[in-house]
């Protein structure tokens, strides 16, 4: 390390609940694309995370998976998606060759909801917290939606849990529920989408976190206590009126932690650009863009 204490406990073990680690160092959802268009894992895919693990990282994320296909993926048919049973063994091979390194191995689950960040997706049945018209979406890059009813709600936690039980019975030792940038579950969490006047509504931060604390709860009580779970939102947005605060964003915390998150990972996500503040490092190369 150069002599340098500051950044000496990096490769010291760590631990996410019971989950333990042999170094702090983690590899975070970014993806390859590495997928088959069938759905299933390649033999190339398997062995990028290999060798990531065997490199010595301490936890390996793969890359954003869809709860639901084609709704829940933004880029078809080059994104993971565990919506069926017959995907499992495929998963399951990737999990055995990093855990044969030592490392274990998270996935992270999202649904696109209304965002069509290319702007190619086909037209389909679009849905979020609440419906809101074409003058009413917050940018270019997006689907007019259609909400949901309360009963669909309880249709869409079961989605994600199911979800969630596959990647246990594939061997994965957990994994993080993407509820950030302007996916589906952060149309709950933001004021810019949410409409609703159910307990799902925005007029609490509780309410507005109650999807995704209802998703980890369930996802808890159906796997167990050796699977780990969390999550990832958007801790502030920015570029619109009604966007989230940051005081609100931390307020979300508390709520995602009582319902059973052992770690919580935050974004930000600016209206104004394309992938909002996903890849901060377009906003300076090769120079700032004008907004």
């Amino acid at each position: 390390m150069g002599g340098n204490s500051r950044f000496a406990r990096i490769l010291e073990p760590g631990n996410i609940g019971k989950l333990k680690t042999r170094n702090r160092i983690i590899k975070t959802a970014s993806g390859t694309s590495f997928v088959e268009p069938t759905g299933f894992i390649s033999d190339r895919m398997i062995a990028y995370y290999e060798n990531l693990a065997r490199g010595g990282v301490g936890l390996l994320i793969v890359e954003s998976c869809g709860v639901e296909y084609p709704l829940g993926v933004q880029h078809p048919p080059v994104q993971l998606h565990l919506d069926d049973d017959r995907y499992i063994p495929s998963y399951r091979l990737l999990t055995e060759a990093v855990h044969k390194q030592g490392c274990p191995v998270f996935i992270q689950f999202q649904h696109a909801g209304p965002w069509n960040p290319t702007g190619k997706l086909p037209k389909r049945d679009t849905r979020a917290s609440s419906t809101l018209t074409a003058e009413e979406l917050p940018g270019g890059r997006f689907d007019v939606p259609r909400g949901l009813s309360h009963d669909e709600i309880a249709v869409y936690i079961d989605i994600w849990v199911k979800a969630i039980e596959r990647a246990a019975r594939a061997g994965f030792d957990g994994c993080e529920i993407n509820g950030s940038s302007c996916h589906f579950i952060n149309t709950f969490f933001s004021r810019i989408w949410n409409k609703r006047d159910d307990e799902y509504g925005p007029q609490t931060l509780e309410n507005r976190a109650r999807f995704l604390s209802d998703v980890i709860r369930e996802a808890k009580r159906r796997t167990g206590e050796g699977f780990t779970i969390t999550c990832l939102y958007n801790v502030a947005e920015y570029g619109h009126p009604r966007a989230t605060t940051f005081a609100e964003g931390v307020g979300f915390a508390k709520y995602l932690a009582a319902a059973g998150a052992e770690a919580i990972q935050v974004r930000a996500h600016d209206y104004h650009h394309r992938d909002g503040m996903l890849q901060p490092d377009r906003f300076i190369y090769p120079e700032p863009p004008a907004d």
